[in-house]
């Protein structure tokens, strides 16, 4: 899958395709980053001449890919008073990790990028966090997100942030304690 971006009239445009190997299809999906976006299917026989003739279409209009460094990392995180078997933590991240792919992919804003659970390090709990990293190309877009499609079946959640570059610690969103409105450090 190729994403490309354009700064467009104070909007971020997104297009991406990916191929479909079963279909012999390629899906080209375009939009406005945060809304959700529209596609067309076109049949492909030769994924590399598309691909090269993707980027150069859309890098003429002005689109390009974003550096991992201006992306966002955003973490929702699920806290348990007690451990859970691995089919459990499993089963969880993959129905959550599926309603945020869906979410996250056909708004343009980024997908899963994978999840950890253990003990918390949050010194003022005893319990255990299913934390899920999403990459994101805008942290308030996505954030807004999560609150509304996160299942709320499952407990108590919170949502941290951090730049894309890695280094910085990730802050626990305003909106995730409401009582609290600066940012705190985010445990993990």
């Amino acid at each position: 899958m190729i994403k490309l971006y354009k700064k467009q009239n104070d909007k971020l445009e997104y297009c991406e395709y990916w191929l479909n190997n079963e279909e012999g299809l390629i899906y080209l999906h375009r939009g406005i980053v945060g809304e959700r976006g529209s596609y067309v299917t076109e049949p492909c026989k030769n994924e590399e001449k598309y691909k090269k003739e993707f980027i150069r279409k859309y890098e003429k209009q002005g689109y390009e890919e974003i550096p991992d460094e201006n992306m966002f990392c955003i973490v929702a995180q699920y806290y348990f008073r007690s451990e859970l078997d691995r089919s459990s933590v499993e089963t969880l991240y993959n129905y959550i990790s599926g309603i945020l792919n869906e979410e996250l992919g056909w708004t343009g804003l980024g997908e899963v990028d994978g999840y950890d659970f253990g003990k918390s390090t949050n010194p003022q709990e005893d319990g255990y966090c299913l934390n899920i990293y999403s990459i994101v190309v805008d942290d308030k877009l996505a954030k807004k997100l999560l609150y509304k499609v996160l299942p709320k079946e499952y407990g108590k959640y919170r949502i941290g942030i951090r730049t894309g570059s890695g280094n910085d610690d990730y802050v626990e969103d305003n909106d995730s304690v409401k009582e609290n409105k600066s940012k705190s450090k985010f445990y993990l």
